[in-house]
C-alpha cells in the first residue's frame, strides 16, 4: 500500500494542510512540536478509526483548539493497494466516516463496513498494524523486552493460529455440550414403553367395543324427548284434575258468599235511605230548636215585665167578639187540600206496588231482589188502603166545603175584631216593643227544643253509620264477585287443557322404566367416554414417549459418530499439533529472512536464531549463542530491529508494503544512531525494488541521505 496523500483539516495543530507522498524511503522533518507525528497518528486513526495514540479516548481532544464549536473536522488519505486506489475519510465533527473506492460509484459510510473492507484491502489484520507497521516512539526495538507469553500471542496471531486455538475450545465445549447425548442409554426404556403402549391399545379397544354397545342400546333424541313429554303432559293432567274440583268447590261457596253480601248490601241501601228521609224530617226542626234554645236566653231578663203587660192586654181582650164556631173534627181548607195530596201520592205507590207484586209468579222485586214473603204486610196495606181510597176522597172533599163556609163567617169576625185591635193597640205596640227586645220566642219549652236538636244529631249519625255499612258491604260483594270471576276464569283455562286427555297409568309405567334404561346407559356411556379420554391421553403420551425415545437414540448414534469426528478435529487444532507445526515452519522462514537481511543489507554483524514464541538467540563468531535481548548493544539491537521489521513486513505484510517509524532514534547515543543511518541506507535498495514505502518521522539531519523524499515541516 502506498499513502499518495494526507489532508488534516482543524485536526491537531493543523487548521487546514496538505501532504503529498511517493513511494520508497520518505523522511519527514521538523523541530519538536511541528506536528510530524500528528500526520503520522492522523494516518494510523484514519485507517483504524482509533484515535487514542493523541492521548485520548475522546475524539474532541484532537480537534483543534481555537477551531469554531460547529467547525468541520476531519483527516484525509488517498492510498493505492494493489492497483486500487481509495480514498478514506474520519470527520471529527461531525462524527461520521466514508471510503470511496475509485471505480465504485456508491461509497461505504457504515464505520464495521469500513474496517471489513480495509482488511480485506490490505490483507492484514488491526495486530499487524498495531505492532509491526506503525512503530511508536521508543519501540523500535521494545519487542526484544515483550514478556514471552506475550509474543507468543503476538506470534500466533501473525501465524493466525489463534482460530485454531478458539477451534479447538469450542470444539472441547461442544464435545461438553454432546456428552450427555452421546451417552443416552435407553433401550430398556424403549422397549417398556412399547409393551405399554400395546396395553394401552388394548385396553381402548375393550372401552371402544363398551362404548358401541351403549350408544345402540341408547333411544334416540326426539324419542326421549316425546317420552319426557308424555310424562310432563300425565303428571299435569293429574294436578288440573285435582285443582278442578278445588275449584268447583270453591265456586260454589264463592257464590253463596257473594248472595249474601248482595243481600247484605241491599239491606244497607234500604237503610240508608230511611237514615236520610229521618235526617230529612229531623234537620228542619232541630235548625229552628237551636234558634229558639237561644232566644230564650235572652228572653228570660224581660219575661216578668212581658207577664205583666200580657196580663194587661187579656184584660183589653176579655171582651173580643166570639168567632163563628169551627164544625167538630174538621181542620182549615189547607189541611184538608194537604191531607188530599198526600192521599194521591200514596195511591199512586200503591198502584205501582200492587202492579208489581200482586201476580202470579212474581217471587221477588227485580230492582232489589227482596223475596215478595217479606212484603206480604206491605202489599195487603196497600190493599186495605185501596179498598178505602175513594170513601176517603168523599170525605176530605166535605171537609173542604165545609172549611169555605167556616171562612166566610170567620172574615165577619175579623171585621168585629179589627174595630176591637184599635182599642188595645197602645198594649200591644208595648208588647211588640217587648218582643223586639227579648227577641223570637216559641211555644215549646226548652226540653222539647234539646230533644228535636238531639234527634236532628242522631238522624246524622245514623246516616253516616248507615253510609259506611253499605260502602263496606259493597267491597265485600266486590271483592267477592271478582274473586268467583278470577275463579271460574281459572276453571275455563283448566277445561281448556284437560281437553286431549292423557296417557294411561300403564303407558307411564312403561315409559318410566324405558327412560330409567336409557338414562342407565347414558351414565355408563359417559363413564366409557371418559374412561377412553383418559386411555387415549396415555396411549398417546406413550406414543410420543417412544417416538421420543427413537428419536433420542437416532440422536445418540449421530452424537457418537460426530464426537469422534471431532475428538480427531481437536487432536489436530491441539497446540503442539497443526498450529505448532505452522508457527515452527513461519519461525524457520522468519530466521532465514532476518538472516539474509543482516548478511546482504546490513554487512553480516551476526546470526540469529529463532525460538519457540517469536524470541531468538544471538551467535557471534566464535562464542556460544545467547538471548538477543540481553546479548546485544543498542546499536546491535537497531540494526536486529530493523531486519527483524523488514523481515516481518516481508513475510506477513508483504500485501500492506508499508511501514511507519516515529522518531527511532529516541534513546539512542550517536553511535546507535550511525547504526540506524546505515541500517536505512541498507533498506533504501530493498524498498526501492519492492516498492514498499517507508515513513520514518525524525529530526536527525544526519539520516537525510537515506530518503528519497523529504517532508520538511515547521513549527
Amino acid at each position: 500500500m502506498r499513502i499518495e496523500r494526507v489532508e488534516l483539516l482543524n485536526f491537531g495543530r493543523y487548521e487546514s494542510a496538505k501532504f503529498k507522498f511517493g513511494a520508497g524511503m520518505i523522511g519527514v522533518f521538523g523541530p519538536n512540536g511541528s506536528g510530524k507525528t500528528t500526520v503520522l497518528n492522523g494516518i494510523y486513526g484514519c485507517l483504524t478509526n482509533d484515535f487514542q495514540r493523541f492521548g485520548s479516548r475522546s475524539k474532541d481532544t484532537v480537534i483543534r483548539d481555537t477551531a469554531d464549536s460547529d467547525a468541520e473536522s476531519y483527516v484525509s488519505i488517498e492510498a493505492t493497494h494493489n492497483d486500487q486506489k481509495f480514498s478514506l475519510t474520519r470527520w471529527l465533527r461531525p462524527a461520521k466516516s466514508e471510503l470511496r473506492l475509485y471505480g465504485s460509484k456508491k461509497a461505504i459510510t457504515k464505520a464495521t463496513d469500513i474496517q471489513t473492507m480495509i482488511e480485506e484491502l490490505l490483507g492484514g489484520n488491526r495486530q499487524l498494524l498495531d505492532n509491526y507497521i506503525f512503530v511508536d516512539q521508543g519501540a523500535l526495538y521494545a519487542f526484544l523486552s515483550q514478556a514471552p507469553a506475550e509474543r507468543s500471542k503476538t506470534f500466533q496471531h501473525l501465524c493466525q493460529t489463534t482460530k485454531a486455538t478458539q477451534i479447538y475450545d469450542e470444539v472441547k465445549q461442544t464435545l461438553d455440550t454432546l456428552a450427555p447425548l452421546a451417552n443416552f442409554d435407553g433401550l430398556d426404556n424403549l422397549k417398556a414403553d412399547k409393551a405399554r403402549l400395546v396395553d394401552a391399545t388394548r385396553e381402548l379397544e375393550r372401552t371402544e367395543d363398551g362404548i358401541s354397545r351403549f350408544e345402540s342400546s341408547l333411544l334416540a333424541e326426539e324419542r326421549v324427548a316425546k317420552y319426557e313429554k308424555q310424562l310432563a303432559r300425565y303428571a299435569q293432567y293429574r294436578l288440573l284434575r285435582t285443582r278442578r274440583g278445588e275449584l268447583a268447590g270453591e265456586i260454589s261457596g264463592l257464590q253463596s258468599k257473594r248472595d249474601l253480601a248482595y243481600e247484605s248490601k241491599s239491606h244497607a241501601a234500604g237503610l240508608l235511605r230511611m237514615a236520610t228521609e229521618h235526617e230529612c224530617d229531623t234537620e228542619e226542626a232541630a235548625t229552628g230548636a237551636a234558634v229558639v234554645l237561644a232566644a230564650l236566653a235572652k228572653n228570660e231578663a224581660v219575661e216578668k215585665q212581658r207577664k205583666a203587660l200580657q196580663r194587661r192586654l187579656d184584660d183589653a181582650t176579655a171582651h173580643k167578639p166570639q168567632p163563628s164556631k169551627k164544625p167538630d173534627g174538621e181542620t182549615d181548607g189547607k189541611d184538608a187540600s194537604s191531607a188530599l195530596s198526600d192521599l194521591a201520592r200514596q195511591h199512586t205507590s200503591d198502584s205501582e206496588l200492587l202492579g208489581a207484586f200482586d201476580r202470579d209468579g212474581v217471587t221477588k222485586c227485580p230492582t232489589c231482589g227482596t223475596s215478595v214473603k217479606n212484603l206480604t204486610k206491605q202489599i195487603d196495606s196497600a190493599r186495605e188502603r185501596e179498598s178505602m181510597f175513594d170513601s176517603k176522597v168523599a170525605a176530605l172533599h166535605k171537609r173542604m166545603a165545609a172549611a169555605a163556609e167556616y171562612d166566610g163567617r170567620q172574615k165577619q169576625y175579623e171585621q168585629a175584631a179589627r174595630e176591637r185591635d184599635l182599642e188595645i193597640r197602645s198594649l200591644k205596640q208595648q208588647l211588640q216593643d217587648l218582643d223586639r227586645i227579648a227577641g223570637p220566642s216559641g211555644s215549646r219549652d226548652k226540653t222539647s227544643l234539646q230533644a228535636d236538636v238531639d234527634a236532628a244529631t242522631d238522624a246524622r249519625r245514623m246516616r253516616r253509620e248507615a253510609e259506611e255499612l253499605l260502602s263496606e258491604n259493597s267491597r265485600a260483594f266486590g271483592k267477592l264477585d271478582a274473586q268467583l270471576q278470577a275463579v271460574k276464569a281459572e276453571l275455563k283455562r283448566c277445561d281448556e287443557a284437560l281437553e286431549g286427555g292423557c296417557i294411561s297409568s300403564s303407558e307411564k309405567e312403561s315409559i318410566e322404566a324405558k327412560l330409567c334404561d336409557h338414562r342407565s346407559s347414558a351414565a355408563k356411556l359417559a363413564e366409557l367416554r371418559a374412561t377412553r379420554k383418559a386411555q387415549l391421553a396415555i396411549k398417546k403420551d406413550l406414543k410420543e414417549r417412544v417416538v421420543a425415545a427413537r428419536a433420542r437414540l437416532s440422536q445418540t448414534k449421530r452424537a457418537r459418530k460426530l464426537v469422534k469426528h471431532l475428538e480427531e478435529v481437536r487432536l489436530v487444532c491441539k497446540h503442539d499439533a497443526w498450529p505448532r507445526v505452522v508457527a515452527q515452519n513461519y519461525l524457520e522462514l522468519l530466521e532465514v529472512d532476518i538472516n539474509r537481511v543482516l548478511k546482504t543489507k546490513l554487512g553480516d554483524p551476526f546470526m540469529v536464531k529463532a525460538q519457540d514464541g517469536l524470541s531468538f538467540d544471538v551467535t557471534f563468531p566464535g562464542r556460544p549463542p545467547r538471548p538477543a535481548e540481553v546479548n546485544l548493544s543498542g546499536g546491535q539491537k537497531v540494526v536486529f530491529a530493523l531486519a527483524f521489521r523488514q523481515a516481518i513486513n516481508s513475510l506477513f505484510a508483504s500485501e500492506i508494503g508499508l511501514l511507519c517509524l516515529d522518531e527511532p532514534t529516541v534513546f539512542l547515543d550517536d553511535n546507535n544512531i550511525a547504526c540506524l543511518q546505515d541500517a536505512l541506507n541498507g533498506m533504501a535498495n530493498d524498498a526501492r525494488s519492492r516498492g514498499c514505502q517507508v515513513i520514518v518521522i525524525t529530526h536527525e539531519d544526519r539520516l537525510r541521505p537515506a530518503f528519497d523524499q523529504l517532508v520538511e515541516m515547521e513549527v
